[in-house]
């Protein structure tokens, strides 16, 4: 961390995974079964997040499965008032494998409303270009007393058919959690 309060962080990662059977992992592009190794370099900058505007910088490169990915993205943090915070983001990889070669795009934007210390609520909108699809998700969260939440989730995925939206995935959650004090 830096004195003004920004951060930056650099990490080499190695991953290991075995695939028992080959899948799809973007249209036409297909990942054989096996054993494959990574390794891969990722890099994040991120301005003082106490202030009325911050941002993030990230990129990555390095192995991805029987190819490469390079990926980049930034964001923004926007602190209207005590109440509301507004996050924009965009994230890109550029994927190059033996089989085929793709690009994803992932665009989004959460809003955060503080209504109290003890009440907030929150919703996630992005797009995703590898499903072409929408995903948005809100949540209401409500801490009756420390360490005992309460909330509400309700989640949706539509995804575009042709010229309209398509519901896939929706549902609907509520979550108590009381600690007893014993």
């Amino acid at each position: 961390m830096f004195q003004n309060g920004a951060t930056f962080l650099g990490i080499f990662v190695q991953n290991y995974e075995f695939l028992k059977e080959r899948f799809e992992i973007h249209e036409g592009i297909f990942i054989q079964s096996g054993s494959y190794r990574f390794n891969n370099f990722y890099s994040e900058f991120e301005s003082d997040k106490s202030k009325a505007i911050s941002g993030k910088i990230k990129f990555t490169k390095g192995n991805f499965y029987d190819g490469n990915i390079t990926g980049y993205g930034f964001g923004t943090n926007l602190k209207l008032g005590a109440h509301l915070t507004i996050n924009l983001l965009y994230d890109h990889n550029d994927v190059k494998l033996k089989s085929g070669n793709f690009k994803t795009e992932i665009i989004g934007t959460r809003i955060l409303y503080t209504f109290s210390p003890k009440l907030f609520a929150k919703a996630f909108i992005q797009w995703n270009s590898d499903k072409n699809a929408i995903i948005g998700n809100f949540l209401l969260s409500f801490i009756h007393t420390p360490g005992s939440d309460f909330f509400l989730v309700y989640n949706e995925e539509l995804s575009k058919n042709g010229k309209a939206f398509k519901t896939n995935n929706r549902a609907l959650m509520l979550k108590f959690t009381y600690l007893f004090n014993i």
